[in-house]
């Protein structure tokens, strides 16, 4: 009997497409208040990345993710303490 050996290798799928095609959705959280929304939609990462640092500073936190749900870019809200 033929015995199978697996390597301990993860299989990579080949990208196609590059990070800055799609479309990027910038997601405003507010943990204090325990809500969530949807800021804008960009078509690339570097507009999106551009309008959440132009944000004034504050306690919310910014997430901007890809059309395949992924988070690419995170801003962080200051917090008290």
């Amino acid at each position: 009997m033929r015995k199978f050996h697996r390597s301990g290798r993860l299989i990579r799928k080949q990208r196609t497409q590059s990070i800055n095609d799609g479309e990027f959705g910038v997601i405003g959280v507010d943990a204090a208040k325990n809500t969530a929304w949807t800021e804008k939609h960009f078509n690339s990462l570097i507009d999106a990345k551009n309008y959440v640092d132009k944000l004034p500073i504050s306690r919310i936190d910014y997430y901007v993710h890809s059309d395949s749900n992924r988070v690419v870019y995170t801003r962080k809200g200051k917090t008290n303490g």
